[in-house]
């Protein structure tokens, strides 16, 4: 039996090692030098804006299911105009979980309402029902359920206890995309989602979210807000089209090592001389720079990077699938 262990931990050590496990961004090794100049025209060319975004998020909104859906710069973007929307403001609470971003932290506090944290799932890693439920006050006006790492959280629990209180269900599925519990598929049991689309994510653009829902009234009141909000600063959307450019080149297993030394480097530079931001630095915090707008849309040309991430999307869902099976075989009859 302990020989059987070892074998199987040496097996999952050797797994973390290969070249489908490293680092934390995945970059755009797999798009060829006239998809990189169609990306650079969609930047150069903003008449073909509106097109191209509309494009992404008639996709996008198909990927999660039957309703619409909106994009943003930022995935705490679409929290925070989903809010707004939802009334939320001063005076109100927002149950989330204590194991989150503190983006989404920063979201509740700027429409003047308070997050109150619970305790996560230990089977989920995501929103405990349990702990929501003890949480609940007459001031309780929406609740964020948390799908972490691709794993749904018990989301139908959630919604009878939003429905038993009058608050809103919020699916957080910033990490989690077309993952299903109990044959849904995330972000179709809540009032709304919203996705992130950041480098970090499943599907990268470089930053960006995701707005979704199935209930019209809804997705009216958010396109109100978003519709007329403006995208991010060019010299800022210059900067991400060099990080993408950088991403393509570098974020791969052979050059890994030499992407973070870059990005360092490009920390320690931010630090001394300021040349601007790239990524959505100031939504961490709740006093803002006021560097970029807050919400902002998603700038087409990111939105033509998700358009080549759809593409690539029941592929790549596919060989996460492969991997998760592998290291579920591998870590069967083992302590893990």
């Amino acid at each position: 039996m302990l020989t059987a262990i070892t074998r199987k931990l040496k097996e999952l050590t050797r797994m973390l090692g290969t070249r489908p496990y490293y680092g934390f961004v995945t970059g755009h090794g797999y798009l060829t030098e006239a998809q990189v100049t169609e990306v650079r025209r969609v930047l150069e060319s903003p008449t073909q804006a509106a097109e191209t975004v509309a494009e992404y998020e008639r996709r996008f909104a198909a990927v999660v299911g039957e309703g619409r859906g909106l994009a943003t710069a930022g995935g705490r973007m679409a929290l925070f105009a989903t809010l707004r929307a939802l009334g939320v403001g001063a005076g109100h609470e927002v149950i989330v979980p204590a194991f989150t971003c503190s983006v989404v932290a920063s979201a509740v506090l700027r429409t003047g309402a308070t997050p109150v944290f619970t305790n996560v799932d230990p089977a989920t890693f995501g929103t405990d029902p349990d702990a929501v439920a003890k949480a609940i006050t007459p001031k309780t006006r929406a609740i964020i359920g948390q799908h972490s790492f691709g794993i749904p959280c018990r989301v139908g629990e959630l919604r009878a206890l939003a429905d038993g209180c009058g608050a809103a269900l919020i699916e957080d599925c910033a990490l989690t995309v077309s993952s299903t519990r109990d044959g849904v598929a995330v972000g179709n049991t809540g009032d709304a989602a919203f996705f992130s689309t950041d480098h970090s994510k499943p599907m990268n653009t470089v930053v960006g979210g995701f707005f979704y829902t199935r209930d019209a009234g809804l997705y009216d009141a958010v396109a109100a807000q978003l519709n007329n909000a403006p995208t991010l600063p060019e010299a800022q959307q210059q900067r991400l089209f060099g990080q993408f450019l950088l991403e393509r080149r570098l974020a791969r297993p052979a050059s890994y090592g030499l992407y973070q030394l870059i990005m360092l480097g490009k920390s320690v530079l931010r630090r001394l001389s300021d040349p601007g931001m790239t990524f959505l630095d100031d939504d961490y915090v709740v006093e803002r720079t006021g560097a970029y707008a807050y919400p902002a849309r998603l700038p087409a040309m990111l939105a033509r990077i998700g358009l080549f991430e759809l593409d690539r999307w029941p592929a790549e869902a596919a060989r996460r699938e492969a991997l998760l099976q592998r290291y579920l075989a591998a870590a069967y009859g083992t302590p893990l």
